[in-house]
């Protein structure tokens, strides 16, 4: 029977202790809950900033905000569908005419009986109507293109961990819109809609997988050297 050789026996203790250590950190519960959780803040971070991921871990600036939903964002103007399915636009200090069009405003009492007089509805009841109620004061600006208007989106990023595998994912919920009403579309179709226009962020980029590639191997580290530290005193016991 053919020896083995004595250089690759002195690795087959430090291959199994790499093994063990891979095996103890992902088996940790606690640890890998923790990493999904800070990969997801990280994501949620970055894209608020205005930066987005190409499929090859490039990390690009999300794609601009078109001028009309700049105008949107500012209460300048505000679009409707009707029932027809037609979007029509309604802008500041634009007079308003005739009952259907009041009706898909959902224009109040007061603001029926003061177009009742004079056909069209006020300035001051006007603005109410384009005001965006519900952007994220925090992150949205008007101009500013990081997904961010009312915030549910990026809010709505989760994580699990299964069989020692990370997932994050959008939960696949309904929130309002800017001005308050209930949006008819889910966090997860948002963000297809979002990565199809150009601003796609749901991913870690190069330079965030090197970040967490580092922030793991120094946690084996730590762990190696925990694990080390025993067997020598175990040794040390033992009379090694």
């Amino acid at each position: 029977m053919a020896r083995k050789d004595p250089n690759a026996i002195q690795f087959d203790v430090p291959k199994k202790l790499i093994s063990e250590l891979v095996e103890t950190y992902t088996s940790n519960d606690r640890k890998m809950k923790t990493l999904a959780w800070d990969m997801l803040d990280q994501i949620r971070t970055r894209t608020r900033l205005g930066f987005g991921v190409t499929r090859t871990g490039k990390k690009v600036r999300l794609k601009r905000l078109s001028n009309s939903y700049k105008d949107q964002r500012k209460g300048k103007v505000r679009f409707f569908t009707s029932k027809s399915g037609h979007v029509y636009p309604i802008k500041a200090n634009r007079a308003v005419s005739s009952n259907k069009e009041l009706d898909s405003l959902g224009a109040s009492v007061g603001a029926r009986a003061s177009s009742k007089a004079n056909r069209k509805i006020n300035a001051s009841i006007t603005k109410n109507l384009l005001k965006p109620t519900h952007l994220n004061k925090e992150h949205a600006t008007p101009s500013k293109s990081n997904l961010t208007s009312t915030g549910s989106m990026l809010n709505s990023l989760t994580r699990r961990v299964i069989n020692k595998r990370i997932f994050i994912t959008l939960k696949n919920n309904r929130s309002t819109d800017m001005y308050g009403k209930p949006s008819k579309m889910t966090a997860n179709k948002k963000a297809k809609l979002q990565a199809k226009a150009g601003r796609r962020f749901l991913d870690l980029a190069k330079f965030e997988q090197k970040l967490f590639r580092d922030r793991i191997t120094k946690d084996l580290f730590k762990l190696s050297n925990r694990i080390l530290s025993k067997l020598n005193k175990l040794n040390k016991l033992n009379g090694g």
